[in-house]
């Protein structure tokens, strides 16, 4: 199996022209598999019947599922530079639907310790200071980042007050941390950043940059590192009082995995999170020593195969394991406080045995479970949501749709302002003869298209925005709710590409001759 990330690699290497995705549906170039039976001939009725008898599509249910759409209220409101701004959250608890004090939320590229409930209201000043009014009180500095995480910057602390410095909840830092932070920060209440570029900090100018260095008492730690600076920067860590930590581990073939053994001693964790582009990790049966995690994240590690170790987590709420080897979630019956386990893109064949009994969702787009042990377990995990199939996910959302509009622009690198309204639909009748326009199909998704897509389709319930899908070159749709994008199913293509030109909005296919969507398996 190729891993998700390693996808998104090779869609890099496959995109030609301005923003343009290329390539073939995975099914194209897959070898021809090796029979030992004897072939009949292709020209009995039998051998034509079965060559001519597209595979079933499991059909979809046009309903709107309210549990579908976002959660219940959470007390948080967030604008910045006077904009309201969807900001992700990251629950230590493993229920992000719930967020608290304490958790982290990110602004602006940086990631700070949120505090208690309230409407926060952002702006960044100087790009480079970020400041927060919580309920129309005063503004304070709460988030410092350099303009370039690419170049070696120092911040000038020496312009914040000792008062300001205590309230900085976030810092996003290329620069040797030892060389640029105060005494003076409430380091178990900021979440640092350490971003060292591909290829060591500031490469071209500083060849062996120098370790990275860490202060003492810190709680909330994310790198973005090779492995090598990565253990090297734990070590100088105090193991009793790291509680976030998320690894980006950076580096191509010639670099040395990370091994998970080096995690061992943060008993206290709460959230971990793994990612790296080349699945480097290893000794994951070590991450069974962190008994306090509520959430583990181990997106895309295509060298994990086994998940044994999860039977001791016993506080674990949350676990992701999309892109990963694993073909089997059978260590999971029964666990006493799992919620939500995310297995999209993994070839799992097996589910538990025994339901979870405070499962309440199971995602499992994109594997290899049969229809009818998704269906057998979805009726013992009594009020656990299981997703088995892309279109029935994007339907439960779209099916709530009181209004469709299409726009210009992707769902990246937004510019509202030059955006322009192609055409809007209203009427009840056409709003769900649309929907089954949206048809997508399993085999083949799951790849990362290199652009921001053109146009977008955004479905509403009301005032409320309750799903944004982009259209990539006639061939592949990108929806929040997937993993990945999918393949628009060959049945409806056409008809969703005339559906659009009899809009106005020609462009939207015009790059489907050209190409299908990034990547293959």
């Amino acid at each position: 199996m190729v891993s998700v990330a390693r996808r998104i690699g090779l869609a890099a290497a496959l995109v030609v022209g301005a923003g343009a995705c290329t390539g073939k549906r995975p099914s194209e170039d897959a070898p021809a598999t090796k029979r030992t039976e004897p072939l009949e001939s292709a020209e009995s009725p039998e051998a034509s019947e079965r060559i001519a008898a597209p595979r079933p599509r499991t059909p979809i249910r046009y309903e709107c599922r309210a549990e579908a759409l976002e959660g219940p209220e959470t007390g948080y409101t967030f604008e910045l530079g006077g904009t309201a701004t969807d900001a992700p959250i990251t629950s230590l608890a493993g229920t992000p639907e719930r967020p608290s004090a304490g958790d982290v939320v990110s602004i602006a590229r940086v990631n700070m310790v949120l505090g208690p409930p309230g409407h926060y209201e952002y702006r960044l000043v100087d790009n480079s200071r970020l400041e927060l009014s919580v309920d129309g009180g005063p503004y304070k500095v709460v988030g410092v980042r350099t303009e370039s995480t690419l170049a070696q910057e120092k911040v000038d602390f020496s312009a914040f007050s000792r008062a300001e410095l205590r309230g900085i909840r976030g810092l996003l830092l290329p620069s040797p941390i030892e060389s640029a932070a105060p005494s003076h920060l409430e380091s178990g209440e900021v979440v640092l950043t350490f971003v060292r570029g591909l290829g060591g900090l500031a490469a071209f100018d500083n060849p062996e940059p120098p370790p990275i260095s860490l202060p003492a008492g810190l709680r909330y730690l994310r790198l973005e590192a090779g492995p090598s600076d990565v253990v090297a920067a734990l070590r100088t860590l105090g193991e009793e009082e790291l509680r976030y930590l998320v690894l980006e581990l950076r580096g191509g073939a010639s670099d040395t995995p990370f091994d998970a053994r080096e995690l061992a001693g943060f008993a206290r964790l709460e959230y971990l999170q793994v990612r790296a582009l080349s699945g480097m990790l290893t000794h994951p049966e070590a991450l069974g020593s962190l008994t306090g995690l509520r959430s583990l994240d181990l997106f895309d590690q295509g060298s994990l195969t086994s998940i044994e170790f999860v039977r001791g987590l016993h506080q674990l709420r949350r676990l992701d394991v999309r892109g990963t080897g694993i073909t089997s979630l059978e260590p999971l019956a029964g666990h006493p406080s799992l919620e939500v386990v995310l297995a999209d893109h993994s070839p799992v064949v097996t589910l538990p045995s025994v339901p979870p009994p405070s499962l309440r969702r199971l995602s499992l787009t994109g594997t290899s479970v049969a229809d009818e042990t998704a269906a057998a377990f979805a009726q013992r995990a009594r009020g656990a949501r299981v997703d088995r199939h892309f279109a029935q996910v994007l339907a439960d959302v779209t099916s709530c749709a009181t209004r469709v509009r299409v726009r210009t622009g992707g769902l990246c690198h937004r510019r509202p302002e030059h955006e322009r309204t192609l055409f809007e639909i209203t009427e009840p009748a056409a709003i769900r003869e649309s929907l089954e326009l949206f048809t997508v199909s399993d085999e083949g998704s799951g790849f990362w298209c290199m652009c921001c897509g053109n146009p977008t389709v955004e479905f509403y319930r009301g005032e409320e925005l309750v799903a944004e899908v982009g259209f990539h070159h006639g061939k592949s749709l990108r929806w929040s709710g997937w993993s990945g994008d999918v393949l628009v199913a060959d049945e409806v293509i056409g008809d969703l590409c005339r559906w659009m030109e009899s809009h106005g909005a020609e462009a939207a296919c015009e790059g489907r001759d050209r190409g299908a969507a990034s990547t293959t398996e």
